[in-house]
């Protein structure tokens, strides 16, 4: 039988050699790329929103500023898309090697897109039993319109995404500045609706108060009136015991009050053209004392039925790879496959798997 020492010895020889670093490897998985920085790419379909912000955010030289259209990206990390720069050691399929690439990367994929052949979730699943902790990588590589002499798209260079990136954005700032008084129109009328919702939320509120102002001053006015007929009581019960009366009869500390009581005392002499007595003019007030009231509160209940108004509210990425990252190995990705479909004259694609 083999001891272990002869069995480590047997392991060793076993293992793939890095031609890069020279050193025994840990990995049956070849080093096969590199990560490096990341790009952002604003969307096409970003440009006119972008554009828009850009109108209704700032002056003209503050929209010609990249600062502006930075911060707006920042807020709105939708519009964007980011990808990173890969540089490809070895040569895979039809891509060469020492070169960089922009691919869209995704980190430990819950399921592979693309419904990959047999060869590559062999692959993905004995990298998963071999190094359960490391990190999985779906990159998609970005091509362009221009096709090789085999008709196979030519790949994007990061200084190309770049270029793209400032082109679209020049595009976002020069709609806005051309188009910013249509955004800013239209801004205009969708905040109508808005408005007009502040304004009858300040009527409303304006009336509330209103009506609690006059609901305190009624009460006060209800109790200076039933202070007055008890003063009037009294005052009439001295004359009727002594022939005089020294109780004084106080007067109204409210506006409602005085009103009311002027107002009793003139409809009582349009009506019979006498001139009744305070006891009597306090009996009237008491007897119509919610006539105000009610009157007041027609405003409020008109408030309440108003209608509210409620304002309403060319990259290409294909041909995949499957990359492994081990933990001690930040930034180095390790080829697990790689697999595209190649249009043929007759119609039919063909399957090109590399493993």
């Amino acid at each position: 039988m083999m001891n272990a020492s002869a069995k480590a010895k047997q392991t060793a020889r076993d293992l793939p050699l890095v031609a890069d670093m020279g050193i025994e490897d840990n990995s049956p998985f070849g080093l096969q790329g590199l990560r490096r920085e990341t790009l952002t790419l604003l969307k096409a379909s970003a440009v006119k929103p972008l554009a828009a912000s850009l109108a209704l955010s700032g002056s003209r030289q503050q929209i010609n500023d990249p600062a502006l259209s930075e911060k707006l990206l920042t807020r709105n990390t939708n519009w964007v898309d980011e990808y990173r720069v890969i540089h490809l050691i070895e040569r895979s399929l039809w891509f060469e090697g020492r070169c960089d690439f922009v691919m869209q990367m995704m980190r430990n994929p819950s399921q592979i897109p693309d419904n990959p052949p047999a060869e590559i979730r062999a692959a993905l699943a004995r990298a998963y039993t071999l190094h359960p902790e490391a990190t999985v990588w779906y990159g998609v590589p970005l091509f362009g319109d221009e096709k090789n002499a085999n008709g196979l798209p030519v790949p994007l260079t990061a200084m190309q995404v770049q270029e793209e990136a400032e082109r679209r954005l020049e595009a976002a700032r020069k709609h806005a500045l051309r188009m910013g008084w249509v955004y800013r129109s239209l801004f205009r009328v969708k905040q109508t609706p808005h408005n007009l919702r502040q304004w009858s939320h300040r009527k409303w509120m304006a009336a509330k108060g209103a009506w609690h102002r006059l609901t305190l001053e009624y009460k006060q006015a209800r109790k200076d009136a039933q202070q007055r007929r008890r003063a009037a009581a009294h005052a009439q019960f001295e004359y009727v015991r002594t022939g005089k009366s020294t109780t004084v009869i106080p007067e109204h500390s409210t506006r409602l009050g005085k009103m009311a009581a002027l107002a009793a005392r003139s409809l009582v002499r349009l009506e019979d053209g006498l001139d009744r007595s305070a006891l009597m003019t306090e009996q009237f007030f008491e007897n119509h004392q919610y006539t105000a009231a009610g009157l007041a509160v027609l405003p409020a209940m008109a408030l309440q039925v108003l209608p509210l108004f409620l304002a309403p509210t060319a990259v290409i990425a294909c041909d995949p790879f499957l990359f492994i990252e081990l933990p001690d190995e930040p930034g180095k990705l390790r080829m697990i496959g790689h697999w595209y479909w190649q249009p043929q004259p007759d119609g039919r694609e063909t399957l090109h798997v590399h493993v």
